[in-house]
């Protein structure tokens, strides 16, 4: 499931693993993972991974607790993690309320499969420009690199409200309509 909820009314807690609600390609093998809050959390944040060819998790941390509201970001690369060509890899993150009572987790979690880049496509990506990269990742179906792409874009420019409504627009079209909807009140207040 790519997002878990706590509680009955408005105020509910939501958790979501920033990815489509289907297996999502990277042509990284060391991509940077996002996850959303939507306010902040005091409680232990544990992330996971696992592929389907492992008994046991390929990384398991757990993040400093008071994780801030809002897109979070993960780098493989920075855990030591390195995926596979072709192999399916499940990512997870729970927020653990009750370190003796797990039942109580909410988790939310999604898939993600490197694909290697075919040549022509890596030749077009090294000559453009950032935010062309972006696009020509979206366009081929590499979905994490492109997510991935804006949001360095945004990070480097957060002033900017057409990188950010370019983000929207890829999470609408994955399903992260609540995460869409919180980002776009962010495109509101930098304009």
């Amino acid at each position: 499931m790519s997002g878990a909820t706590r509680g009955d009314n408005e105020d509910a807690s939501i958790v979501a693993v920033v990815a489509p609600d289907h297996t999502g390609y990277t042509g990284e093998a060391q991509p940077t993972l996002y996850w959303y809050l939507s306010r902040r959390m005091t409680a232990r944040i544990e992330v996971v991974v696992i592929n389907d060819q492992e008994i046991d998790p390929v990384m398991e941390t757990v993040l400093d607790s008071g994780a801030q509201p809002g897109i979070n970001r993960l780098s493989l690369q920075e855990h030591g993690v390195t995926l596979l060509p072709g192999v399916l890899y499940q990512w997870s993150v729970a927020v653990v309320n009750d370190p003796g009572r797990r039942s109580g987790d909410v988790v939310a979690s999604g898939r993600i499969r490197l694909v290697v880049v075919p040549g022509k496509l890596a030749a077009e990506l090294a000559a453009a420009a950032a935010y062309q990269r972006a696009i020509i990742y979206a366009r081929a179906g590499y979905w994490y690199d492109a997510f991935d792409q804006l949001s360095r874009l945004i990070a480097g420019n957060p002033g900017n409200p057409d990188l950010v409504r370019e983000r929207v627009s890829l999470l609408n079209q994955v399903g992260l309509e609540a995460i869409a909807a919180a980002q776009s009140k962010r495109t509101d207040r930098l304009k």
